[in-house]
């Protein structure tokens, strides 16, 4: 699946976390995978906090990077539709400021439903 179609996925509410390849990435050190989640449920809404700032004022650039360290966080965490709606973002120079904005919300959207699995992954 490519990542349009994947996230297509996530904007019509499919998101997906990973379980057995978020593992992978960590030699199925469930521990270890813990701790890795742990790190970007600490992280994640500072970032996403980040971005909206700077798409507020205008930086793309600025955006695109910080797109670019979200999406690494989404990856170390196996939520695949949310690496292509990152991903979406980061690559978009030619997007107008709105779209962004569109895109920052989708992504701050679906990042909550992944915390939700994500802690239940934690707990369980």
């Amino acid at each position: 699946m490519g990542q349009h179609q994947i996230a297509e996925r996530v904007v019509s509410g499919a998101v997906e976390f990973d379980a057995a390849e978020a593992l992978g990435r960590v030699d199925n050190d469930r521990e270890l995978l813990c701790e890795v989640i742990g790190s970007f449920l600490e992280n994640i809404r500072y970032d996403l906090d980040e971005l909206d700032a700077l798409i507020a004022i205008g930086d793309g650039t600025g955006a695109r990077k910080v797109a670019h360290r979200i999406k690494g966080g989404y990856g170390a965490v196996g939520a695949s539709g949310l690496v292509a709606l990152a991903f979406q973002l980061e690559r978009c120079p030619e997007v107008s400021i709105e779209e962004m904005v569109d895109r920052a919300r989708a992504i701050r959207e679906h990042t909550g439903a992944l915390e939700s699995e994500l802690r239940r992954f934690v707990a369980g």
